[in-house]
């Protein structure tokens, strides 16, 4: 199984480290194949920085980055790939994380 572990950025959180993914990678079996996409660092464009062939798309989503988590997630889903929204916005809000 691959998995793509994703961090999106609002312009106002480039500077706050989110450890999340990095607990989530730890935590995750060896058989696995991880990939990190961080849009904090560089701005991850939809069209050439995701890898659609992955098995599942893991966002971690913070009030702050909910709106770019779920274009982000569009994007994947429009493409097929699975994905699983996970963080304090999506465990606030789960009606709007499920649209």
């Amino acid at each position: 199984m691959r998995i793509e572990l994703v961090c999106p950025a609002a312009e106002d959180s480039a500077n706050v480290r989110n450890l999340a993914l990095a607990t989530l990678a730890a935590l995750t079996p060896p058989d696995v194949t991880l990939s990190l996409r961080d849009d904090t660092l560089e701005r991850l464009d939809p069209a050439t920085d995701l890898d659609y062939t992955t098995d599942l798309a893991a966002i971690t989503v913070s009030t702050r980055t909910a709106l770019r988590g779920y274009e982000l997630a569009a994007a994947y889903r429009q493409r097929g790939v699975k994905v699983v929204l996970g963080g304090i916005h999506p465990t606030a809000m789960p009606e709007e994380a499920l649209e």
